[in-house]
C-alpha cells in the first residue's frame, strides 16, 4: 500500500527528526569538519523551518528582500540565518536522539 505525502507528514512531522538531523550535520560540520560558521537562509514565510533551525542554533541575521523568485514570477523575501561553533550547546546538554 502506497501512502499520500499528507499520510507522511502526519506520521513524522513536528517530532524532532529534522531537528535532530540538523543537529547531528552541524556537530559534524564544526567538528569533524572544522568548520567555524554555517548560514542557512529559508523563504521568511516558511515558520515551521526557521522554528527547527531556531530550536537548533541558529540566530537571525536579517531579511534579504526579493530574495527568491515563486513559480509565479512574484518575487519573496528571506530569513539569513547564522550559527557559529562557539553558538553550539555542548553535546552533553542537547536533547537526545528520537528513536
Amino acid at each position: 500500500m502506497r501512502r499520500s505525502t499528507s499520510s507522511w507528514t502526519l506520521l513524522f512531522h513536528r517530532r524532532g527528526y529534522a531537528s535532530n538531523a540538523i543537529t547531528a550535520l552541524a556537530d559534524h560540520l564544526f567538528h569533524e569538519r572544522g568548520h567555524h560558521r554555517l548560514t542557512i537562509d529559508p523563504a521568511l514565510d516558511n515558520r515551521g523551518a526557521i522554528e527547527c533551525y531556531r530550536r537548533v542554533g541558529f540566530r537571525d541575521v536579517g531579511v534579504m528582500r526579493s530574495y527568491e523568485r515563486s513559480s509565479d514570477g512574484t518575487w519573496r523575501d528571506g530569513l539569513l540565518l547564522d550559527m557559529l561553533v562557539t553558538d553550539r550547546r555542548p553535546r552533553s546538554a542537547q536533547r537526545p536522539m528520537v528513536r
